[in-house]
């Protein structure tokens, strides 16, 4: 709440980092689960088919997901980084 009257901006992008922060590992599993999926009819009709086309899309859909997640921790230091630096401006309670 006092971070929601400091900087609004801040408060929606911690609340975006909190959301992503929980669905990102989930969409990494279930992207990975399709590249699994997709595998049996590249290995059949071969990458150059429909089924393998459709492993190229979901690997490269895992990989772009587990890239984000992987900016997680840096993005949680800058966040950090720019709440300790709004945090002067807070106003005190009584004041």
């Amino acid at each position: 709440m006092l971070m929601g009257r400091s900087s609004r901006r801040l408060s929606v992008l911690a609340i975006v980092f909190v959301v992503a922060e929980g669905a990102l590992p989930v969409l990494v599993v279930i992207a990975m689960g399709r590249v699994t999926g997709a595998m049996p009819g590249a290995v059949v009709f071969g990458v150059s088919s429909s089924s393998g086309h459709r492993l190229l899309v979901s690997l490269a859909e895992a990989g772009g997901i587990y890239a984000l997640s992987l900016m997680r921790g840096p993005l949680e230091d800058a966040l950090r980084r720019a709440v300790r630096t709004a945090g002067p401006r807070l106003p005190l309670r009584g004041k």
